[in-house]
């Protein structure tokens, strides 16, 4: 590959990858906020957690990878996934994403994962919960082309990514089912679980998981009106994951701490929740933001 080193990120061949550091501060903090959830929402069942590898440790060459100045994400996990307490932790999630690592399960423009990869991670979410998860055939889909994602904004729109641009394919929940949307202000408007972003610009894109990052997502499923129902803590790579969830829930609520504003506690206090579910990519475990937010849910 020929590749260019741009501060935060590594362009190799046609893909950009974005370094990680552990961070020995924030770390603790991470375990810590991630591990009160169970005492803070008081599930009828179970918490479950899940962190997930970036591209770097999942796709990139393996000889480059070991040239490149990042830490060992498998490590980190490891770490983490033993760490965490109260809460069941998806521990099988990096190794199933290495073995599909030459499928397209992460963008080449951007630092999320694709739909597919969230999959891959769902079904593991599934064998862990006891679901039989829903084969990927029965998903009716939708692509949108042309999509360039942050990783091109941060290389200063380089060239090469942009002549190898993404698409973002989504795979539609099939129940009939609603979709609320909350903002900060409380204001609420029903929105499209997959939503066509045909028209939206090319950084958009991703936009099509749930209508991105709210405060809170309020998911029913019409099918499934005396089902289990869950509360999902997530940051942005939840968004791919969440829509595979609605063929098991009657209802879902979908919590971004960065934007919600209220305690866990008091948000579940009326509610009858049967499993928590908290997403994030290893990132967040060094993002300061992210978790002075989770301190603020769980407090």
């Amino acid at each position: 590959y020929s590749t260019q080193d741009l501060g935060a990120i590594i362009v190799a061949g046609d893909s950009a990858y974005e370094y990680y550091s552990f961070s020995q501060s924030l770390a603790p903090r991470f375990i810590n906020s991630v591990s009160a959830i169970g005492e803070k929402a008081k599930p009828t069942n179970n918490v479950f957690a899940m962190v997930v590898p970036t591209s770097i440790d999942v796709t990139l060459n393996d000889a480059l990878r070991a040239e490149v100045n990042s830490a060992n994400q498998e490590k980190a996990l490891t770490y983490f996934n033993g760490s965490i307490k109260n809460a069941i932790t998806v521990n099988s999630v990096y190794d199933t994403l290495r073995s599909h690592r030459n499928e397209y399960i992460y963008f080449r423009t951007d630092h999320h994962w694709t739909a597919l990869g969230a999959y891959y991670a769902y079904v593991e979410f599934c064998n862990t919960k006891g679901f039989t998860p829903v084969p990927l055939s029965a998903y009716p889909t939708v692509t949108y082309n042309n999509f360039t994602g942050t990783f091109y904004t941060s290389a200063g729109q380089s060239s090469t990514l942009k002549e190898n641009a993404d698409y973002v394919t989504a795979y539609v929940p099939y129940s009939n089912h609603t979709c609320t949307i909350t903002k900060e202000n409380g204001t609420e408007y029903e929105w499209d679980i997959v939503k066509d972003v045909s028209d939206y610009g090319s950084t958009l894109k991703y936009l099509t998981f749930i209508g991105g990052d709210n405060p809170l997502t309020t998911i029913t499923n019409l099918d499934n009106p005396n089902g289990e129902t869950c509360v999902v803590i997530k940051d942005s790579y939840g968004n791919a994951f969440v829509p595979f969830l609605v063929a098991h829930y009657s209802k879902i609520y979908v919590i971004d701490p960065r934007h919600f504003n209220t305690s866990l506690e008091d948000f579940v206090s009326d509610k009858v929740i049967n499993d928590v579910i908290f997403i994030s990519n290893i990132s967040t475990t060094r993002n300061k933001i992210f978790i002075e937010s989770m301190e603020e849910l769980v407090k």
